[in-house]
């Protein structure tokens, strides 16, 4: 009797240290899924943060590219081009017999002051 009484017992402290095993390995894979969780949202907000501060900086660079850049000598150069392309779609318009549209006279000077070539 007395044995059998000692079974039973040595019997429920192993299950006794099985459930506690169970339960303590269940707490620590909530702990490292959580834990997984936090790191990954805050990889999302670093790269997040990473993308915002990249486009500050293009956006810089390109204010400084910008800002070097004559603007008079520009528009002095555009009016010019401008008062070109006018003449050559006058000449396209009256050569066409009013046949070619003077917006694509216009179109077709710029472009062939930009690229150095005879309309």
């Amino acid at each position: 009797m007395l044995l059998k009484f000692k079974r039973e017992v040595i019997g429920d402290d192993k299950k006794i240290i099985i459930i506690i095993f169970i339960f303590a390995l269940s707490f620590i894979t909530g702990l490292f899924f959580v834990e997984n969780r936090n790191l990954t949202n805050k990889i999302e907000e670093t790269q997040k943060l990473n993308g915002i501060q990249r486009i500050n900086q293009e956006m810089q660079e390109m204010r400084s590219h910008l800002a070097s850049k004559s603007v008079s000598s520009n528009l002095a150069l555009n009016f010019e081009s401008w008062v070109i392309s006018n003449e050559i779609a006058e000449e396209l318009y009256l050569d066409s017999d009013g046949k070619f549209e003077k917006e694509w006279g216009l179109f077709l000077g710029e472009l062939a002051q930009q690229h150095n070539v005879d309309p």
